[in-house]
């Protein structure tokens, strides 16, 4: 990846309207948009491959509700002194 894409620009945007200290100041770095679209990628392609078939979580056409339908139905087959 070329240097430039990787270099961001920090700003100072206020948390309130009137900002008397510097704990009243959220720092944000904005990036390029071709170093947000590489990442992207490189995320996707490298996590989506090391993530479990039960994690439902930001996963797209995975609902979180499938997880309380699982755990339903495993404790309908355990036996009764499990739980």
């Amino acid at each position: 990846m070329h240097v430039s894409w990787k270099e961001g620009l920090v700003k100072l945007t206020p948390k309130k309207n009137l900002c008397e200290s510097i704990l009243d100041w959220r720092p944000i770095t904005l990036m390029p948009v071709i170093y947000k679209l590489i990442a992207k990628i490189i995320a996707k392609d490298t996590l989506l491959g090391g993530i479990h078939e039960n994690q439902y979580i930001l996963i797209p056409r995975r609902l979180i509700t499938n997880n309380i339908a699982n755990a339903y139905i495993g404790m309908e087959y355990t036996p009764d002194k499990m739980y």
